[in-house]
């Protein structure tokens, strides 16, 4: 691993532990083995750090909803492989999916990081326009509300991953979605 990759990396765990807002510089550059100066070298300030992970995030994210811009899929299909790709991910980068969490919750922090704009279109999007392709009416809020349940999925594995059964209800919604009409 590059010192980079170890400062990215002791990055998420320190401020998905305790916050971005209570891990400071000195802290991160002691937990990577690193001086403060080779932490700036990288990144102007722990913002920048942060919205780099951020950006991660958000290139997984997009990673997951591939599947609705597959034509050879309907929407169904689509659904299926973008519940399975968030689950996957949410376990094997938890951390760095409970940062994109913890960020999201903090207005503040957003428009600190110009993030103000709707991160939900991000995924509602896709999942809009394979619909109306599909020819779903009121398509718009039936992506809301696909939006709404893997959100909310996502939100309470999250904060409580020993108790959430997230595998079952991942099984559970590829199901009912199976079910499910415009």
């Amino acid at each position: 691993m590059t010192r980079k990759e170890i400062i990215v990396q002791k990055a998420i765990e320190l401020f998905a532990r305790d916050g971005f807002e209570a891990t400071s510089i000195q802290k991160l550059a002691e937990a990577s083995g690193v001086a403060q100066g080779l932490l700036y070298r990288h990144f102007k300030n722990k913002h920048d750090l942060l919205l780099h992970l951020v950006r991660m995030g958000v290139t997984q994210i997009a990673a997951t909803l591939q599947p609705y811009h597959n034509p050879d899929l309907n929407f169904h299909e689509a659904f299926k492989e973008h519940v399975q790709r968030c689950c996957q991910l949410m376990q094997f980068e938890f951390l760095l999916w409970k940062v994109l969490h913890m960020t999201r919750q903090n207005a503040t922090l957003m428009n600190t990081l110009s993030l103000s704009g709707d991160p939900a279109q991000l995924i509602v999007k896709p999942i809009r326009d394979k619909l109306r392709r599909e020819g779903c009416k009121n398509a718009d809020m039936h992506a809301w509300m696909i939006f709404s349940l893997i959100d909310g999925v996502t939100g309470l594995y999250l904060v409580h991953p020993d108790q959430y059964p997230l595998r079952k209800m991942e099984k559970f919604i590829i199901e009912k979605i199976s079910e499910y009409a415009c």
